[in-house]
């Protein structure tokens, strides 16, 4: 009996984790806006500079890690690159891009070249943005975009891959990590009657 019940809890245990993961985490939103998880938009200032201490109880070197997604189809050399990643199970947010000024929400992307992509990695902390450099696993989404520079990098995306989910974690090690394109599961955004091909 006990055994049973073990293995319950172990099923219901990954069936809420899944259950968390996927829950409103759609890889477009129909609002065409770039709000976090809570509702809120970031404004105001610039991102740091300084490193970020981890989240999750897992600490890092503060120094401000990477995310390279390596593989890449030819056809995206010259697109750019968002990322949206999530710790688990703590869902706090991480980002991918080059930089933002806050008080215009305008986020500069990282350029896919030669097959790969380096994504500078940041948190939200207090409404400021400083480099992330934590030790955690992480559902990460990528955003493939065709302008460098956007107050709305997920709403112009025309793709999107998910590196990872609550399921697959990617563990990251002192804010960097890498992972394949082949690894991932790419979905060009669906064309709205509004949408430029």
């Amino acid at each position: 009996m006990k055994k049973t019940s073990k293995i319950v809890g172990v099923i219901l245990a990954f069936a809420l984790i899944f259950t968390l993961a996927m829950s409103g985490c759609s890889i477009f939103d129909n609002n065409d806006d770039d709000s976090k998880k809570d509702g809120t938009t970031d404004t105001g200032g610039n991102p740091g500079t300084g490193g970020n201490p981890g989240t999750g109880g897992n600490p890092g070197t503060g120094e401000g890690g990477t995310f390279t997604i390596t593989g890449i189809p030819s056809e995206f050399n010259g697109k750019y690159v968002y990322l949206t990643a999530y710790t688990v199970p703590n869902s706090n947010g991480i980002y991918g891009f080059q930089s933002i000024n806050m008080s215009t929400a305008l986020t500069t992307l990282s350029v896919i070249s030669n097959g790969s992509v380096n994504l500078p990695l940041w948190t939200n902390t207090s409404g400021v943005f400083v480099r992330y450099s934590g030790n955690d696993a992480c559902a990460i989404v990528a955003y493939i975009g065709n302008v460098q520079s956007t107050n709305s990098p997920i709403g112009s995306a025309i793709g999107a891959i998910r590196l990872s989910s609550g399921v697959d974690p990617i563990t990251f090690t002192n804010g960097s990590a890498t992972r394949a394109w082949s690894e991932g599961i790419y979905t060009p955004r669906p064309m709205n009657s509004g949408d430029n091909p």
